[in-house]
């Protein structure tokens, strides 16, 4: 399990098993975040691709190199935006949270496509999570998720 934290925010990740036999699976994952204590998400599902763990651990080995600066990723499901970046050896680490809005009289989903122009996410309400860290801790986050995503077991739970 890899997980960085600050005083308030902690995010956890997860990778368990291959979802399918593919070149890029989605792999069964844990995604957690918490604020102070409390569960914010808890998501156990095959949320993240193989080559999303890949962009996460290579685009966060490269901002501690220091040959970027920072870099942003979208997810599927769970809608995850993280952006990590870095300046003056403060690394921080946003995590927004994007879920679709619903009105009391609203049915969940009745098939129709809305767009709401003035929102890049349309009709979402976001919620934005940022862990502030030094090398050592993102270091150490990387180094866990890297672990983590080689321990994954690559055959999937059952062949079609």
């Amino acid at each position: 399990m890899a997980s960085i934290r600050d005083e308030m925010t902690a995010w956890t990740v997860s990778p368990r098993r291959y979802s399918e036999d593919e070149e890029n699976p989605f792999i069964f994952s844990t995604i957690c975040l918490a604020v102070s204590g409390r569960s914010k998400l808890n998501d156990h599902s095959a949320s993240l691709m193989a080559s999303d763990y890949q962009c996460i651990i290579n685009n966060m080995k490269d901002i501690l190199e220091g040959t970027r600066d920072y870099f942003t990723l979208e997810t599927i499901e769970p809608f995850l935006v993280l952006h990590v970046s870095t300046a003056a050896n403060v690394f921080k680490i946003q995590v927004t949270h994007v879920v679709e809005e619903y009105d009391d009289d609203e049915e969940y989903d009745d098939g129709k496509e809305e767009e709401d122009e003035d929102d890049e996410y349309g009709a979402f309400n976001k919620t934005v999570y940022e862990i502030t860290c030094d090398r050592s801790a993102l270091e150490r986050f990387v180094g866990e998720l890297e672990y983590e995503f080689d321990q994954v077991d690559k055959t999937p739970p059952w062949l079609p």
